[in-house]
């Protein structure tokens, strides 16, 4: 890559885990009550953008934590969601059915890239605003999207992340029917002997991205892209070659043959966890130190990379592991510099962002 590309600052959501269903005995991880106030004051206080979808409040609110690092002329905006704003739209679709008059904006507030647009005009920005939805990498793709403008020249600076705001009756019974929902509760990857399936949850992160390597918090080293042919809507190969291809990749670009963290995928489901460890087992190793945060956060579907990357650079920096990260293998040094973040999805695409923590 002929331009370095620096994180200057982030600020990430992420849930506690939640009975959502009591009928049907359904957890997933959902924002505090206290995080809940605070969006409900954005819209009470900007009246502009009162009825918003809540994946929209979720990026408004970490815009507001990271109004220091920003400076909104000129700056580029990408935001991936894998389901956009699908508790409004389950919501204005039932209405529809039943037969109720529709609400005016139902349109507006549900597209594709209105939680780009609407954090443009919420920071008053004059620049490029673009959106990505691509199952459950939408945010590694965002990332490299903001970086390619970055390196083009035709951007300075760029805000970009994901958000997800998914637990709704709709997506949950979709995920249930596949058979890979956990109705008890619990989420541990790489439980490759009882696995447990995944829980939903919600979540955002957004990152600032520039040129200048002065006050950064990390830097892009290296990045890879991989498309398998897949055999189903959900499966993956079994041994795992797209993430061999992506993260084979990401190691040249980078120059390096090894990585100090690898934060996996890993969502909790049988065949998920077991290709994706069998892959990196092939790339670096048996005794690679991996964890996922899926356990902790739950899958926030598109979301989930923001997550991983703020909690890698967090974790980084402060060697704080939460007790409810899953690991597998042992550090190998006490300083930890460079992270290997993998993010894949429905479809057959794999991403993994590599990140050298200043």
């Amino acid at each position: 890559m002929d331009t370095r590309i620096f994180i200057k600052d982030y600020a990430y959501l992420s849930g506690e885990k939640r009975l959502i269903d009591e009928s049907e005995r359904r957890y997933a991880f959902c924002i505090s009550k206290d995080v809940d106030a605070k969006l409900d004051a954005i819209e009470q206080k900007h009246k502009a953008f009162k009825g918003v979808d809540r994946s929209v409040l979720f990026v408004l609110y970490l815009a507001d934590q990271l109004k220091q690092s920003i400076e909104p002329k000129g700056l580029g905006i990408n935001v991936g969601s894998s389901r956009g704003a699908t508790g409004l739209w389950e919501k204005n679709h039932k209405n529809f059915l039943d037969e109720e008059k529709l609400n005016i904006k139902s349109s507006p507030l549900t597209t594709a890239g209105n939680i780009s647009t609407w954090l443009a005009q919420y920071l008053k920005t004059d620049s490029v605003t673009n959106s990505f939805s691509i199952t459950c990498s939408s945010f590694h793709h965002a990332f490299l999207n903001a970086v390619a403008w970055l390196a083009s020249g035709m951007s300075e600076r760029f805000l970009v992340g994901a958000s997800e705001a998914s637990n709704t009756p709709f997506t949950l019974e979709q995920l249930d029917i596949l058979g890979i929902y956990n109705k008890q509760g619990n989420c541990r990857p790489f439980d490759f002997d009882n696995p447990t399936g995944l829980l939903l949850g919600e979540g955002a992160g957004l990152f600032v991205l520039d040129k200048d390597p002065k006050d950064s918090v990390a830097e892009l080293i290296g990045w890879g892209i991989s498309m398998e042919q897949i055999q189903s809507a959900t499966a993956m190969n079994k041994e795992g070659l797209g993430y061999e291809k992506s993260m084979m990749s990401a190691l040249k670009m980078a120059e390096i043959d090894q990585v100090d963290l690898v934060i996996a995928h890993a969502p909790g489901t049988k065949m998920g966890d077991k290709a994706e460890w069998s892959a990196i087992k092939k790339v670096f190793g048996v005794d690679q130190y991996v964890q996922s945060v899926k356990g902790l956060f739950g899958h926030s579907l598109g979301a989930s990379g923001a997550q991983s990357m703020a909690y890698a650079i967090d974790f980084m920096k402060n060697r704080n592991l939460m007790p409810s990260v899953a690991s597998l293998g042992k550090p190998k040094k006490q300083e930890f510099k460079t992270v290997l973040i993998n993010a894949a999805g429905f479809g057959g695409n794999v991403v993994s962002i590599i990140l050298k923590v200043i």
